[in-house]
């Protein structure tokens, strides 16, 4: 009767495992994928960024609009805008065993 109650218990103990296991792998699965689309919209906007500068610096570069300060200001705050994106592209490229590597290297 005793081994009877243990084997149900076991059982039970056993499929609430597997159903957990389930249920994270799942989840696993639904992050993974939630990451993946908001990396491609980074990239994205990284890419707007670039063009917005790039035309930026077209119209800077123009003879009616050389040397205007304001166009000049909006010009770097632009490049600014596309280095902090760029830096957090690297930031999120880089593995956590490149940083522990990195770290030890400085502390040296």
């Amino acid at each position: 009767m005793n081994s009877i109650w243990i084997m149900g218990a076991l059982s039970t103990l056993f499929m609430l495992s597997c159903l957990a296991n389930l249920f994270f792998v799942w989840y696993s699965w639904r992050m993974l994928q939630r990451l993946n689309f908001y990396e491609i919209e980074l990239h994205e906007i990284l890419g707007a960024i670039k063009n917005f500068t790039n035309h930026l610096s077209t119209v800077y570069e123009m003879e009616m609009f050389y040397g205007d300060e304001t166009l000049q200001y909006l010009l770097r705050h632009a490049k600014d805008l596309t280095e902090a994106f760029d830096q957090h592209e690297l930031d999120t490229l880089q593995s956590p065993v490149e940083e522990i590597i990195d770290d030890e290297s400085a502390a040296s």
